[in-house]
């Protein structure tokens, strides 16, 4: 490779990296479904800031955004990202299980990829093949006003072991829509009820990339969130075989 295409190279599997980062917190938040118990589900907006551990020469840091926002209804869920080179690129995801329907938004496209809803499709294949484990901790910390436990999930896809620590609330009862938990389904349990107000993610090469809530806002919010803006193309392309393969690339 001459010295641009490695720099392309590095910064697509940079770019790559945050995607997947992305889709992580996503199912972290989406594992934590409640399993039939009926309450008030939380309806409202979760600021995180993101923070990264043992990055020597900061390329995750000038990537990775310096903020996620997630903005909540009872069955449906969206996601922003704010800050980094990312974010003028990628636009976050739509979850919709009132009407079935999710979406990656892609700013640098400028297109809407609707993902896959069936039942059977590329995703849930490798899912089957993951393998995890769940351990609660008696640890507590309080974080915005919210008592919260620890929580260690553990997984191993690919033969890559992947570790993710959890401080959940549990007064914070949430509907996830039930297609959020397709995309990173090594971090499903459910046993785990309530929030996640702080996230930790390890990877192999001893990187840490942290969320830390910051802002909580309980009430009500705009339909407008969950809906795709005017500037995106709705389309049809299947998103699958570019997820798995940006999977594949960071294991």
């Amino acid at each position: 490779m001459n010295k641009i295409e490695v720099k392309l190279y590095s910064l697509n599997r940079s770019i790559t990296s945050v995607l997947k980062i992305t889709l992580v917190f996503l199912l972290l938040v989406s594992s934590l479904l409640s399993c039939g118990k009926k309450s008030e589900f939380f309806e409202g907006q979760i600021d995180y800031a993101v923070s990264v551990v043992n990055d020597p020469e900061g390329k995750y840091k000038t990537i990775l955004p310096t903020k996620y926002s997630l903005f909540m209804q009872p069955n449906r869920v969206r996601f922003y990202v704010d800050g980094g080179i990312i974010s003028s690129l990628f636009g976050g995801m739509i979850f919709d299980g009132a009407n079935k329907r999710a979406y990656m938004l892609m700013k640098s496209s400028k297109l809407a990829y609707l993902l896959p809803q069936d039942e059977e499709n590329a995703l849930d294949r490798e899912a089957q093949k993951v393998q995890s484990r769940v351990e609660s901790f008696n640890d507590s910390v309080e974080i915005k006003g919210f008592w919260c436990k620890k929580f260690v999930v553990e997984s191993v896809e690919d033969g890559k072991k992947m570790r993710n620590e959890l401080w959940i609330t549990e007064r914070l009862k949430s509907q996830y829509p039930s297609n959020l938990t397709k995309y990173l389904p090594s971090l499903f349990h459910h046993s785990i009820e309530g929030m996640p107000l702080k996230v930790i993610s390890f990877s192999e090469t001893g990187r840490e990339v942290h969320l830390d809530a910051t802002e909580i806002v309980e009430g009500g919010i705009s339909s407008s969130h969950f809906e795709v803006p005017d500037e995106f193309t709705k389309t049809d392309d299947d998103p699958t075989a570019m997820i798995l393969m940006m999977k594949k690339m960071m294991n």
